[in-house]
């Protein structure tokens, strides 16, 4: 996959981008392409279920993830959504439609925090993902991590990643770099931007967080299409 690099902010990526290291890692998934609106629905009940009490993810979660409360709203929302389809009524359709987009937001914004709790416990990963009710797969080998974003393979989910290991910090821009927000905290190279809007393009940076409330430089921005 070729990353572009930001033509507002064209600094150059660093020389280190082409480091070989240990690519092992565990990913977490939402497998519900090809699902019935029932097997969602159904599927959101049991994440419900995995994440309430879950002493991996204790309340409040960060600020900017769907609370454990709006999601199983959401996720009453897409049954009210069912029954009316079941019954035939004019329009229920797209209320299943607009119900199961909803409810994927949230499950995306989830999984999200979710990622960065496995990324900084790799040792634990599969456990932290099981125990909230998400699939997962692995990628190991070694190959050159590349500084950049790639598309992962669900909708509105960006893969970024900085060459190198330790604790970084990512920043996400949807212009350029003229403004920005801070992603989750992770305490690795690489991280996940969640709930992105499909065929829109953002722009990532990166820099090492070292000790003693030090930090290495920022990289060039660069950017890449949300799936």
């Amino acid at each position: 996959m070729t990353v572009k690099k930001s033509q507002i902010q064209g600094a150059p990526i660093p020389q280190e981008a082409s480091m070989p290291v240990e690519n092992k890692e565990v990913i977490a998934v939402l497998h519900w392409d090809g699902l019935s609106p029932l097997e969602i629905y159904k599927d959101s009940n049991f994440k419900i279920e995995e994440l309430t009490d879950n002493p991996h993810f204790v309340v409040p979660w960060p600020t900017n993830v769907t609370t454990l409360v709006a999601f199983t709203a959401l996720t009453g929302k897409l049954n009210d959504a069912i029954i009316k389809s079941a019954s035939k009524e004019k329009g229920s359709a797209k209320l299943v439609t607009n119900a199961i987009r909803a409810s994927k937001l949230g499950a995306q914004s989830i999984m999200g925090m979710v990622q960065t709790a496995m990324n900084n416990n790799p040792l634990t990963a599969v456990e932290i993902c099981l125990s909230a009710g998400f699939d997962y797969f692995v990628v190991k080998g070694k190959s050159p991590r590349k500084t950049g974003a790639f598309r992962s393979t669900e909708p509105g989910v960006l893969i970024v990643q900085i060459a190198g290991s330790g604790q970084h910090q990512f920043q996400i821009s949807e212009d350029g770099g003229e403004t920005f927000t801070d992603l989750p905290p992770v305490t690795c190279a690489s991280t996940q931007a969640v709930g992105l809007i499909s065929k829109k393009e953002y722009w990532f940076r990166g820099r090492k967080v070292m000790t003693k409330g030090r930090y290495g430089d920022w990289t060039g921005w660069f950017s890449e299409f949300a799936p």
